[in-house]
Protein backbone atom coordinates (compact mmCIF):
# COMPACT_ATOMS: atom_id res chain seq x y z
CA UNK A 1 0.00 0.00 0.00
CA UNK A 2 1.69 3.53 -1.19
CA UNK A 3 0.22 5.14 1.72
CA UNK A 4 1.55 2.52 4.22
CA UNK A 5 5.14 3.41 2.75
CA UNK A 6 5.27 7.50 3.07
CA UNK A 7 3.98 6.91 6.33
CA UNK A 8 7.36 4.90 7.28
CA UNK A 9 9.24 6.43 5.03
CA UNK A 10 8.43 9.82 7.17
CA UNK A 11 8.48 8.27 10.22
CA UNK A 12 12.57 7.32 9.31
CA UNK A 13 12.80 10.93 8.34
CA UNK A 14 11.74 12.62 11.36
CA UNK A 15 14.35 10.11 12.98
CA UNK A 16 16.76 12.30 10.48
CA UNK A 17 15.58 14.95 11.37
CA UNK A 18 15.01 15.80 7.64
CA UNK A 19 12.20 18.22 8.14
CA UNK A 20 11.79 18.63 4.22
CA UNK A 21 11.46 15.73 3.49
CA UNK A 22 8.72 14.87 5.91
CA UNK A 23 6.81 17.43 4.74
CA UNK A 24 6.81 16.49 1.91
CA UNK A 25 5.92 12.78 2.37
CA UNK A 26 3.39 13.66 5.28
CA UNK A 27 1.36 15.57 2.28
CA UNK A 28 1.31 13.11 0.02
CA UNK A 29 0.83 10.51 2.94
CA UNK A 30 -2.51 11.98 3.41
CA UNK A 31 -3.48 12.42 0.03
CA UNK A 32 -3.07 8.90 -0.84
CA UNK A 33 -5.14 8.12 2.72
CA UNK A 34 -7.72 10.49 2.25
CA UNK A 35 -8.21 8.88 -1.33
CA UNK A 36 -7.86 5.49 0.50
CA UNK A 37 -10.32 6.48 2.83
CA UNK A 38 -8.03 4.89 5.54
CA UNK A 39 -8.05 6.93 8.54
CA UNK A 40 -5.64 5.48 10.27
CA UNK A 41 -3.14 7.02 8.23
CA UNK A 42 -4.62 10.11 7.57
CA UNK A 43 -4.22 10.76 11.53
CA UNK A 44 -0.38 9.47 10.78
CA UNK A 45 0.10 11.97 8.01
CA UNK A 46 -1.19 14.81 10.91
CA UNK A 47 1.06 13.67 13.66
CA UNK A 48 3.83 13.72 11.44
CA UNK A 49 2.67 17.65 9.80
CA UNK A 50 2.30 18.24 13.42
CA UNK A 51 6.33 17.96 14.05
CA UNK A 52 6.90 19.64 11.12
CA UNK A 53 4.96 22.41 11.93
CA UNK A 54 6.68 22.44 15.38
CA UNK A 55 10.41 22.55 14.19
CA UNK A 56 9.25 25.45 11.82
CA UNK A 57 8.20 26.90 14.90
CA UNK A 58 4.37 27.00 14.10
CA UNK A 59 3.20 25.98 16.98
CA UNK A 60 -0.50 26.37 17.20
CA UNK A 61 -0.64 24.76 13.99
CA UNK A 62 1.63 21.53 15.63
CA UNK A 63 -0.90 21.52 18.22
CA UNK A 64 -4.26 21.97 15.87
CA UNK A 65 -2.38 19.12 13.92
CA UNK A 66 -0.68 16.90 16.71
CA UNK A 67 -4.40 17.00 18.62
CA UNK A 68 -6.72 16.43 15.73
CA UNK A 69 -4.19 13.31 14.31
CA UNK A 70 -3.88 11.43 17.95
CA UNK A 71 -8.47 12.34 18.36
CA UNK A 72 -9.03 10.44 15.43
CA UNK A 73 -6.41 8.03 15.54
CA UNK A 74 -8.15 5.86 18.13
CA UNK A 75 -6.64 2.53 19.04
CA UNK A 76 -4.86 1.75 15.64
CA UNK A 77 -1.58 0.63 15.19
CA UNK A 78 0.24 3.46 14.01
CA UNK A 79 3.24 5.75 15.18
CA UNK A 80 1.94 8.03 17.45
CA UNK A 81 5.08 10.19 18.74
CA UNK A 82 5.65 12.79 15.75
CA UNK A 83 2.32 14.21 17.22
CA UNK A 84 3.14 13.43 20.99
CA UNK A 85 6.53 15.50 21.49
CA UNK A 86 5.10 18.86 19.88
CA UNK A 87 2.43 18.41 22.42
CA UNK A 88 4.20 17.89 25.49
CA UNK A 89 6.86 21.00 24.67
CA UNK A 90 4.26 23.35 23.38
CA UNK A 91 1.55 22.59 26.33
CA UNK A 92 4.97 22.77 28.51
CA UNK A 93 6.02 25.70 26.94
CA UNK A 94 2.28 27.49 27.72
CA UNK A 95 2.88 26.55 31.32
CA UNK A 96 0.26 23.98 30.77
CA UNK A 97 1.73 21.18 32.91
CA UNK A 98 -1.82 18.83 33.39
CA UNK A 99 -2.21 19.24 29.36
CA UNK A 100 1.31 17.82 28.96
CA UNK A 101 1.30 14.85 31.10
CA UNK A 102 -1.43 12.92 28.35
CA UNK A 103 1.17 12.99 26.18
CA UNK A 104 3.18 12.03 28.56
CA UNK A 105 0.91 8.76 29.49
CA UNK A 106 0.17 8.28 26.08
CA UNK A 107 3.98 7.52 24.72
CA UNK A 108 3.37 4.22 26.79
CA UNK A 109 1.01 3.07 24.22
CA UNK A 110 1.38 0.24 21.94
CA UNK A 111 3.39 2.32 18.62
CA UNK A 112 3.51 5.20 20.21
CA UNK A 113 7.62 4.97 19.92
CA UNK A 114 10.87 3.46 20.66
CA UNK A 115 11.96 4.17 24.81
CA UNK A 116 15.07 3.56 26.26
CA UNK A 117 15.31 2.61 30.26
CA UNK A 118 16.07 6.06 31.13
CA UNK A 119 13.13 7.80 28.88
CA UNK A 120 11.07 5.31 30.74
CA UNK A 121 12.17 6.35 33.53
CA UNK A 122 11.94 10.38 33.31
CA UNK A 123 8.47 9.81 31.61
CA UNK A 124 7.34 7.96 34.90
CA UNK A 125 8.77 10.46 37.02
CA UNK A 126 6.79 13.26 34.99
CA UNK A 127 3.29 11.35 35.38
CA UNK A 128 3.73 10.54 39.14
CA UNK A 129 5.25 14.20 39.54
CA UNK A 130 2.23 15.26 37.95
CA UNK A 131 -0.07 14.93 41.21
CA UNK A 132 2.07 17.07 43.19
CA UNK A 133 0.67 20.37 44.32
CA UNK A 134 4.27 22.53 43.89
CA UNK A 135 4.23 23.47 39.71
CA UNK A 136 8.05 24.13 39.60
CA UNK A 137 8.26 20.27 40.62
CA UNK A 138 5.73 19.36 38.27
CA UNK A 139 7.40 21.56 35.55
CA UNK A 140 11.19 19.75 36.60
CA UNK A 141 9.94 16.32 35.92
CA UNK A 142 8.30 16.52 32.06
CA UNK A 143 11.05 15.81 29.77
CA UNK A 144 12.39 18.14 27.77
CA UNK A 145 11.17 16.68 23.91
CA UNK A 146 14.07 16.74 21.06
CA UNK A 147 12.99 17.14 17.56
CA UNK A 148 13.72 13.42 17.04
CA UNK A 149 12.89 10.84 18.62
CA UNK A 150 14.43 10.47 22.30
Amino acid sequence: MRVRRRVALATGHVVLHDVDVVDALAWRAMEAAEAARVPPYISAAKNHLAWVAWCAGRSAEAKEQALAGIAAMGKAPITRWPGLWPLIAITTAEDDLDEAIAPCRALFAPFAFPRDDALNRQLLAAIAASAHTDRPVRRRHLPAPVRTQP
